[in-house]
């Protein structure tokens, strides 16, 4: 029997699913290892698709499967964080599960934060003494301490400076393929889309519709 290649085993598919108002019928399948941006319009039901891969909203018909753990980094990255915890503490919500020390956690934190350029120095502090490109870094920070097997990314550089955004895409692609991660970010930029991701899945249309599924070489 001939064994299937990682990009063979889905980790994220959807079969027909519907969410009113926006989705009917969509099925989309990304592959072990896969790196894919979402591109379509603005109000076209991306975020809504994101958020069903997530496991936040049910859809109203057909099948999401995903595989676990997920990482996930909303477009409103702010209003995810809890504003009663400080940093370190928000950056660890994912591994309080998990049957790890607090030496390990704190490690692990200290790790994630040192990925996406998050100076050591914030962790103490609450969300609302952060400004806007260092919040989205806790929310990326959050979704990568516990070394997801799926990584959804809504918009995640849009408060970040340019020298911030491309240093941290670079070490996002870099640990994505050391984790082995299946990456499916929703982006309106061209050259997030070009560095990011290995396939493009061009989306359109009302209820939504793949208008192009493109493989992207270099």
């Amino acid at each position: 029997m001939q064994r299937a290649s990682r990009i063979d085993l889905p980790v994220l598919e959807l079969r027909g699913v519907g969410a009113r108002p926006c989705l009917d019928e969509l099925s989309l399948r990304v592959g072990a290892g896969e790196r894919v941006a979402l591109l379509g319009p603005n109000g076209a039901g991306k975020t809504t698709l994101l958020r069903l891969c997530a496991g936040l909203r049910a859809p109203d018909a057909g099948t999401v499967a995903a595989t676990p753990p997920v990482g996930y980094v909303p477009q409103d990255f702010s209003a995810s964080l809890l504003p009663w915890l400080r940093v370190a503490a928000n950056v660890a919500l994912p591994l309080r599960a998990a049957p790890i020390d607090r030496r390990e956690e704190a490690r692990r934190v200290g790790e994630a934060a040192a990925l996406v350029r998050l100076d050591p120095s914030l962790l103490g502090l609450f969300p609302s003494e952060l400004s806007g490109g260092e919040r989205q870094r806790v929310a990326l920070a959050r979704a990568l301490v516990g070394r997801p097997r799926t990584l959804l990314f809504d918009e995640p550089f849009s408060a970040l400076d340019v020298g911030a955004r491309l240093a941290v895409r670079r070490a996002l692609v870099r640990q994505a393929e050391a984790m082995g991660a299946t990456l499916l970010v929703v982006t309106h930029d061209l050259d997030d889309t070009a560095e990011l991701a290995t396939r493009a899945v061009v989306l359109a249309g009302r209820p939504l519709r793949v208008a192009a599924d493109l493989p992207l070489d270099g």
